[in-house]
């Protein structure tokens, strides 16, 4: 889904040229012309306007069940990549000595669009690298350039940096093993199983089983999602994982049900009559 991202930036790039760019009309009738051809070009797949409207459903604003498509407030380490730029481009859009008017609308957008959605922080460094780099451009001779002291955006931005690295020290004094990566236990246990096994598994659970467990286990659910599991079957997944609905391990014919140990799911299969097999350092 990223070409989607990256056809608005320069579709964002040709409304620049033309609103606030070097009046040619060669010019604005190349831009013009990429944009159609890699609009276009798009089409070229094998299911043609299809592509479109499966990533209209898809590539969304609310796919809050996958950590980097979470606002960045979610995910504390996103901040810091998110301020560093936002800072710069502050800094930059305050200086007078470039069209910064033309840089504005983008960069907001795109501060915006990455402020919903993390994964979209890197698009937003792009963006502020490309559209502000001349806030930053010296007409002057470093020869003669005074060295007794650094220019004031130098500064901001390094009091900036110091004060959100001292802010984020407190999150890296280790890296935690998250829970969605399964433990050596469960997934010794189904290789150990010594026969086919059905199992209702946590949605990142699915992926790693495919690769490492097949044929072992047939999977529920898996990272392909909307490729492979019809609507139904995936509210029906999140509302089990929930623990509004144990009962769909049962009916769905489940061996196993493979879960992260902190899942609401957990207590809710237990009382329901399921008991544990094995429980691992994450996964039950």
């Amino acid at each position: 889904g990223g070409w989607r991202v990256r056809l608005g930036l320069l579709g964002g790039w040709t409304m620049r040229e033309a609103l606030w760019g070097r009046w040619s009309i060669r010019r604005l009738s190349l831009l013009s012309l990429a944009c159609v051809a890699s609009a276009a070009a798009t089409l070229v797949n094998p299911y043609g306007v299809g592509l479109w409207a499966f990533l209209a459903q898809t590539v969304s604003w609310s796919r809050s069940d996958i950590i980097e498509w979470r606002p960045i407030w979610s995910v504390p380490v996103l901040w810091l990549g998110w301020s560093l730029t936002t800072l710069t481009a502050v800094v930059a859009l305050s200086r007078r000595s470039w069209h910064r008017v033309s840089a504005a609308f983008p960069v907001l957008a795109f501060a915006g669009a990455a402020f919903s959605v993390g994964r979209l922080d890197a698009f937003y460094g792009f963006m502020v690298s490309v559209m502000c780099a001349p806030a930053f451009a010296s007409r002057q001779d470093p020869t003669t350039e005074d060295a007794t002291g650094l220019p004031a955006w130098r500064t901001i931005e390094a009091i900036g940096l110091a004060v959100l690295y001292a802010a984020m020290i407190p999150t890296m004094r280790c890296l935690p093993v998250p829970s969605y990566i399964p433990d050596a236990q469960s997934v010794r246990f189904f290789r150990n199983l010594g026969r086919t096994a059905r199992v209702v598994t946590d949605f990142p659970y699915g992926e790693y089983a495919i690769w490492h467990l097949a044929p072992r286990i047939l999977i529920s659910m898996d990272g392909r999602r909307e490729t492979v599991y019809s609507e139904s079957v995936i509210q029906a997944h999140h509302n089990f994982y929930r623990g509004e609905d144990p009962g769909y391990a049962a009916r769905v014919g489940a061996d196993y049900v493979w879960l992260r140990k902190d899942g609401a799911a957990v207590a809710a299969l237990k009382s329901s009559g399921w008991r544990t097999a094995v429980a691992g350092e994450r996964s039950v």
